[in-house]
């Protein structure tokens, strides 16, 4: 059980038809008697959906911050691949 939680804002975002929203939670872990986060996204496009989960230190925000944005900002979801075999080419 999570003593002390606090839910940050839900946060919306869409890049073209990528739609994302996000939450952030704080709390005490109980068995180090220390704050931690705990951060939930779910994205989706078209008929494709993610879930993107991310726990850590409160001492850790702003490098754990820096990696979350990473992932949300580079996240694309159901892109069409012609050869999979090759992977993406880009034109």
């Amino acid at each position: 059980e999570r003593r002390d939680e606090t839910q940050g804002p839900i946060l919306e975002e869409q890049r073209g038809d990528l739609h994302l929203a996000w939450r952030e939670i704080s709390f005490v872990e109980p068995s180090q008697s220390a704050e931690a986060r705990s951060r939930v996204c779910v994205a989706r496009r078209r008929n494709l959906q993610c879930l993107i989960t991310c726990d850590f230190w409160s001492v850790d925000l702003e490098r754990c911050d820096a990696v979350w944005r990473t992932v949300l900002d580079t996240l694309e979801l159901d892109e069409p691949i012609a050869d999979p075999s090759r992977g993406p080419i880009v034109m």
